[in-house]
């Protein structure tokens, strides 16, 4: 009895240390890191390493060549049982980790060859998987905004500032966080770690935020106002694109009364984009700015002034009109200026240009009133200005009414040698509904017409030379607001 009882110790003992051999022990996974290239490092430790021969490491393939898309499959086989990490750039199965866009999800085995040449597996390490995060700088709060990945079996998150120096910042079990700092630096580099309850330590890929200032576009600027033919101002605004743009504006101010107006713009980015300020009144000088805010609405840009031009015209003691306007814009960027009449329904005419530094032009009307042209003497006036960059502005259509203009002779001489002194014609302009009547001593009509410029040769209406004497001329005409004009006086028929 007491020998089968020692034979059943032994054969039990035996059978013990059988079993022992054939049980691999299970690595214990400490940490998946990600290192500044994005790729994952696994890390793990191992009680007796000198048991096993090496490590199976597994990744869960997502549409990888040849598996199904989300198992476990074979990326590295270490043979070597003193490694206890593994930066996994592997390409099997036509893919790479890729840390940037999705958890990559990790398992590793230890395993031995046995005497034999066979292959012992440990089981596998429970799963565990990268971070997937981003971050955000917030201008407007001056605050850090991080989003990141569950981990199911989380303990807690802590947010690692790397750079500009190490400081860690505990997250709780939240999947976001925000951090701010009272100092501004322009690039921060962060990582975020995720400490399981049974200890292992995932990270996120290294987030790097730029904290720069908002930079202003390159362009902001009114490149041209000008009056258009239906009398409206109209602006072409350029504005460069920024990603820090927020809103764009358009102010406008009346000069002469001190009157702001504010306009917010549909988009704050503008490529010769035309705008026309409806409510405004070409008669009146504006100032106009454009400008781009920022998306917490602190000032980007603003263009330099612009203006429209505003042309006056007024009237002399002499037959001179006399045209002034303001530049819509530095003079140093001012080429010339055109000078355009138009007299009643007459085509526009151009009738003079000036240099960069003048606002003014004097239109002297001697020539005008000398032809044989009868105007009713409105006269309007618009004035182009060229700037250095080709592009022409053009000011409101100011006009005025001159009132009729009359010379009247007191003398004929049908003999004469002065082709102007054988007819008594009155030069006159700027009227309507002429007429002219001649009467001799008695009251007769010796001649009359419509015609301004068929004045009387001396002649009665038989066609005979009247005798050498004083005769009577009485006129009536209209001025351009309807006005019936009449005058009359003595004229000296001499031969």
């Amino acid at each position: 009895m007491k020998k089968t009882l020692t034979f059943l110790v032994a054969l039990i003992l035996t059978a013990a240390t059988s079993s022992a051999q054939q049980e691999v022990e299970i690595p214990t996974l400490t940490s998946i890191e990600v290192d500044a290239e994005g790729i994952p490092v696994l890390h793990w430790t191992m009680k007796k390493p000198e048991l096993v021969d090496g490590y199976i490491i597994k990744r869960r393939i997502v549409d990888g060549q040849g598996v199904i898309s989300g198992t476990y499959n074979n990326v590295a086989v270490i043979e070597d049982n003193k490694t206890f990490s593994y930066a996994d750039r592997s390409n099997e199965y036509g893919t790479f980790a890729m840390t940037s866009i999705r958890q990559e999800y990790y398992c590793i085995a230890a395993y031995y060859t046995d005497d034999n040449g066979k292959i012992h597996y440990s089981l596998m390490t429970e799963p565990s998987s990268t971070i997937l995060a981003e971050g955000s700088y917030d201008f407007c709060e001056k605050k850090y905004d991080f989003h990141y990945s569950k981990i199911d079996d989380a303990d807690h998150y802590t947010i690692h500032q790397l750079e500009p120096q190490h400081t860690n910042h505990p997250a709780g079990k939240d999947t976001s966080s925000t951090l701010s700092f009272d100092t501004f630096q322009k690039t921060r580099r962060f990582q975020i770690e995720c400490t399981s309850k049974n200890g292992i330590s995932t990270f996120s890929p290294i987030i790097e935020i730029d904290a720069s200032k908002p930079e202003a576009p390159e362009k902001v600027e009114i490149s041209l106002v000008t009056v258009s033919d239906d009398n409206k101002i109209t602006l072409t605004l350029n504005a460069s694109a920024s990603q820090y743009s927020g809103s764009a504006w358009l102010f406008r101010r009346d000069i002469a009364k001190g009157i702001d107006s504010t306009l917010n713009l549909p988009s704050n980015k503008m490529e010769n984009e035309t705008f026309i300020d409806q409510y405004a009144d070409p008669s009146r000088r504006y100032s106009y700015a454009l400008a781009i805010d920022d998306k917490c609405g602190e000032r980007l840009a603003e263009s330099d002034s612009a203006y429209n031009i505003v042309a006056t015209a007024t009237i002399d003691a002499t037959n001179t009109n006399l045209i002034s306007w303001n530049a819509p814009q530095n003079t140093d960027k001012i080429s010339e200026s055109k000078i355009y009449r138009k007299i009643d329904d007459n085509d526009w005419q151009e009738v003079g240009n000036v240099g960069r530094l003048y606002t003014d032009y004097q239109d002297i009307l001697s020539n005008i009133i000398a032809d044989e042209t009868i105007y009713e003497g409105r006269f309007c006036y618009r004035i182009l200005t060229t700037g250095t960059d080709g592009k022409i502005s053009a000011s409101n259509i100011a006009c005025i009414q001159r009132e009729p203009v009359i010379y009247i002779p007191n003398a004929l001489n049908p003999e004469s040698q002065n082709t102007d002194n054988q007819t008594f014609r009155p030069r006159a302009d700027f009227l309507r509904d002429y007429h002219l009547t001649i009467y001799d001593k008695r009251g007769a009509i010796i001649f009359q017409s419509d015609d301004i410029n068929e004045g009387w040769n001396g002649y009665d209406r038989s066609s005979k030379l009247c005798h050498r004497d004083t005769y009577v001329y009485y006129m009536t005409y209209k001025t351009a607001a309807g006005k019936q004009i009449s005058k009359s006086g003595m004229v000296n028929l001499l031969y």
